[in-house]
């Protein structure tokens, strides 16, 4: 529940970034702090705001994700080596 209430925080705070008006001062920090395939949706859902950040003008280098690295090759996943 406390990781629903997180994202749902995440998300609401994320689509308020304006569109394209990156003026530099603006930092995203995403937290996946879940690991194995039967928690896949944490990571995922990371990965997926990272994108709405980026299309909202937020360089690379301003923005810091800290994630497992046990998705893409795990045995489970039906699409080795991808996410």
């Amino acid at each position: 529940m406390k990781v629903l209430c997180l994202l749902s925080v995440l998300v609401l705070a994320v689509n308020s970034l304006p569109v394209n008006e990156f003026n530099g001062n603006s930092y995203v920090v995403l937290v996946a702090g879940s690991n194995t395939w039967g928690n896949y949706r944490h990571q995922s859902d990371i990965y997926h705001t990272y994108q709405i950040v980026k299309s909202r003008g937020i360089p690379d280098e301003n923005i810091i994700v800290f994630h497992y690295d046990d998705i893409a090759n795990n045995k489970a996943n039906p699409f080795p080596g991808k996410v």
